[in-house]
């Protein structure tokens, strides 16, 4: 996604730009593909031991940053970088989650560092979320507000990924690929086109709040994946629909014969 697309879209070359740059700012000089490098390397290693092993001896969940990566090219110096910013030191990380009785600080340090400079990950997925979009939350401090700062850039990317994976079903299926479809009431992400049949596509990415997933609260968690994936009421732009409205009104517009490019369907 960060290598190839840039190479064939000058619009993603831009967003994957801004990405890495934000990285070496926020991650004490490392780039995006070195901070990537070492959490695949962390997250394999995270989840090697079954719960008999660390019984027998617990001192195997934890790893010595000097040596850790001696059988590797990987810089030595990039680890300790990246601990700076994903850990902290077990006595000081277990004072201020005890207080607040929440996951979030050992997710945004996911590694603890003990007095013999080792250190252990607090809890495997809290790592291995670092593979997936999580892992821009590290360009931001928790007591900065989150939004926008880098999902504008990223929503960007991810969408174009998908659209570059939807052009290669198309081809294999023998279908019309017809991406970002500009209409007078907004862009349809895609639209596939076989046979006389219409799919209207809307790629959408979302994340939910910590006490929309912690709290074992479902109105939370209804309201949460509302404002996700059907409205946001409270848009800085107003109300903004998501994915499973903006679904109904491009099928409006479809039917209305209002989508460029697209001719209006039969209905049986």
């Amino acid at each position: 996604m960060f290598r190839q697309l840039p190479e064939i879209d000058e619009k993603v070359k831009t967003r994957v730009a801004a990405l890495n740059e934000r990285f070496p700012k926020a991650l004490n000089g490392l780039s995006f593909t070195d901070t990537t490098s070492l959490i695949q390397f962390l997250s394999l290693w995270s989840i090697r031991l079954k719960p008999a092993q660390i019984f027998a001896d617990p001192s195997v969940i934890r790893l010595n940053p000097d040596t850790w990566l001696k059988d590797t090219d990987l810089p030595q110096d990039g680890l300790h970088r990246l601990l700076d910013r994903a850990g902290s030191r077990v006595d000081v990380q277990l004072a201020g989650a005890g207080e607040q009785k929440s996951p979030l600080p050992f997710r945004d340090r996911p590694f603890l560092s003990f007095s013999d400079n080792s250190c252990a990950p607090v809890y495997p997925p809290f790592v291995i979320e670092k593979l997936t979009p999580d892992i821009f939350w590290w360009l931001k401090s928790l007591d900065e507000d989150q939004q926008l700062k880098w999902q504008d850039d990223w929503g960007y990317v991810a969408e174009a990924y998908v659209i570059h994976v939807l052009a290669r079903v198309a081809t294999f299926g023998n279908c019309k690929l017809v991406p970002r479809v500009e209409t007078g009431e907004g862009e349809v992400d895609a639209v596939m086109l076989v046979n006389g049949h219409v799919a209207l596509i809307e790629i959408t990415s979302s994340s939910l709040r910590e006490a929309e997933t912690t709290s074992a609260d479902w109105e939370l968690l209804r309201d949460g994946l509302k404002r996700g994936f059907v409205e946001n009421p409270n848009s800085k732009k107003g109300p903004y629909r998501e994915a499973a409205l903006q679904l109904v009104r491009d099928v409006r517009v479809l039917l209305e014969g209002k989508l460029p490019t697209v001719p209006k369907p039969k209905i049986q």
